[in-house]
């Protein structure tokens, strides 16, 4: 709490897994602070209990929602093919302040559903995790410091005034907006017309009835549609978030190089010890345990985009170097056995024999004593 200040003067919002606990701890701690939970995990408990691919599309278009009534509409939707209702029930228990982007406030320009940046943080240091406490944070120390800079540089070359990411997803937002039909009311509303769905921009307000412009801050299709109208830039529109100067401003401050261990102040304190555990047998596991719903080795693409075949079992989606199954017999692998070799000469020679003895030839009996 003393290293991030004042959570409710700063606007912070927490994404967390389901631990048990989390949501009555923060409700305690934190009270004015915005929670959300993983919708990740929630898949991963959801498709442990309730199967279907009819749920599954439906859990995620539920959270995806940006209004209460299309949030409803999908929870009905979800209710009507679980006869039983269990599916919604299950659901309805969780608060949906924590996992609805119909109930998200828009203080924080932000509708991110899952905890993946984490995620990509574990990944980073996947090759120090085995390493002492001192060593592991020295080394993010450094790659940390040295990504603040490089950011920073990079940025002050840029020309453009809204980030390059924003830009990407400001072109995509154009050619959406074609399919958007803007009539102008006056007071610089509009009313967009999708075809299947009919929508109110305030351009004056900065607001859009399907609450997508106040949730990210970047216009969305339909804002953008009645921009255009407007004879006028959707960049000018843009929350300042998303600009270069408030990015430069994050990367302002820098990470002081620290001198070697051989030149750290000593404290006359003793040396911390490190902790009493017992080792447990084998190898500690390196990566991360995958969920439910994620597959052991997903089919990839070589360079040539094509599928990767197994040279051992032919089967796609791995390598021989982690295949466990069966040698194909078509495989440039298969080595036949010794029985298998001799089996079409010991078929010829059967032959042969037969044909070769008379038909009037009588067995010999011997009995041993």
């Amino acid at each position: 709490m003393d290293d991030i200040d004042s959570v409710d003067d700063m606007g912070w919002v927490f994404i967390s897994d389901r631990q048990k606990g989390l949501v009555a701890t923060f409700e305690e701690i934190m009270p004015n602070v915005e929670h959300r939970l993983c919708m990740r995990h929630i898949y991963s408990n959801f498709r442990a209990k309730f199967k279907g691919i009819e749920l599954r599309e439906l859990l995620w278009k539920a959270p995806a929602a940006g209004t209460v009534r299309e949030f409803e509409f999908h929870m009905n939707k979800l209710k009507e093919m679980d006869p039983e209702e269990k599916a919604y029930n299950w659901l309805r228990k969780i608060d949906p302040t924590l996992w609805t982007r119909s109930h998200f406030s828009p203080r924080s320009r932000c509708d991110t559903l899952v905890n993946n940046m984490c995620e990509l943080f574990n990944n980073n240091i996947l090759e120090v995790r085995d390493k002492p406490i001192i060593s592991m944070l020295e080394w993010i120390r450094r790659r940390v410091m040295h990504r603040i800079q490089i950011k920073k540089e990079r940025m002050e070359k840029y020309t453009v005034e809204i980030c390059p990411n924003i830009v990407k997803d400001l072109d995509a937002l154009k050619v959406q907006s074609r399919n958007g039909f803007a009539t102008y009311c006056g007071d610089r509303k509009f009313e967009v017309d999708c075809g299947d769905t009919i929508h109110i921009v305030d351009l004056e307000e900065r607001k859009c009835s399907c609450r997508m412009w106040d949730l990210t801050g970047i216009p969305c299709k339909r804002a953008v549609s009645s921009i255009f109208v407007q004879r006028e830039k959707p960049e000018d529109y843009v929350h300042p978030y998303y600009s270069k100067q408030h990015y430069l401003v994050a990367y302002n401050l820098m990470m002081h190089p620290v001198p070697g261990q051989h030149d750290w102040v000593e404290t006359g304190l003793p040396a911390v010890a490190p902790p009493l555990c017992r080792k447990q047998p084998w190898r500690p596991p390196k990566m991360r345990k995958k969920g439910i719903d994620e597959p052991i080795n997903p089919v990839r693409v070589s360079r040539q985009h094509r599928f990767i075949v197994c040279a051992r079992c032919l089967q796609k989606g791995h390598n021989q170097r982690s295949c466990k199954g069966l040698v194909h017999p078509k495989s440039k692998l298969f080595k036949p056995t010794r029985s298998s070799q001799q089996q079409p000469f010991l078929a010829a020679t059967a032959t042969t024999i037969a044909s070769s003895t008379p038909a009037t030839a009588t067995a010999t009996t011997y009995q041993v004593t």
